[in-house]
């Protein structure tokens, strides 16, 4: 069993023994820009778990973890900033908070105190980069 915790500009994923009761750090993921939500999810036809990652950039990340690199691959890189512009609310400081339908369906993203979106999983699951963005 892992768990992974969002540090300010970190993800860490620490071996939990439950014998024990204790944690061991296994990896250390950083992230550019401070991450604001975390989120697990089940893909279908997936083994393992995904992450579905918020920053202060208008960012959202989709992560598997690659057990030949141990360590997590960017499966899909996505921008809420247009909702932010469109409310005209982009200079306002409000967090960003993440939502996982609970049968896997969609994802969604509160962007401002007037703005939400919705992300089917079939989208958050496409790779799909940006200019210049590696996987």
């Amino acid at each position: 069993m892992q768990v992974v915790v969002a540090k300010s500009g970190h993800l860490e994923v620490y071996g939990v023994a439950l014998k024990d009761c204790k944690l061991s750090l296994l990896l250390r993921v950083p992230f550019f820009g401070q991450i604001f939500d975390v989120r697990a999810f089940k893909p279908s036809g997936r083994e393992m778990d995904a992450i579905l990652v918020s920053t202060e950039d208008s960012r959202l990340s989709v992560l598997e973890y690659d057990p030949r690199k141990d360590d997590f691959v960017t499966i899909s890189l996505h921008t809420f900033e247009e909702c932010q512009l469109a409310s005209g609310r982009f200079n306002e400081r409000f967090i960003p908070t993440l939502a996982i339908d609970p049968e896997n369906r969609c994802a969604a993203v509160v962007s401002s105190h007037s703005s939400i979106g919705l992300l089917p999983m079939d989208l958050l699951m496409t790779p799909k980069q940006e200019p210049g963005a590696k996987g």
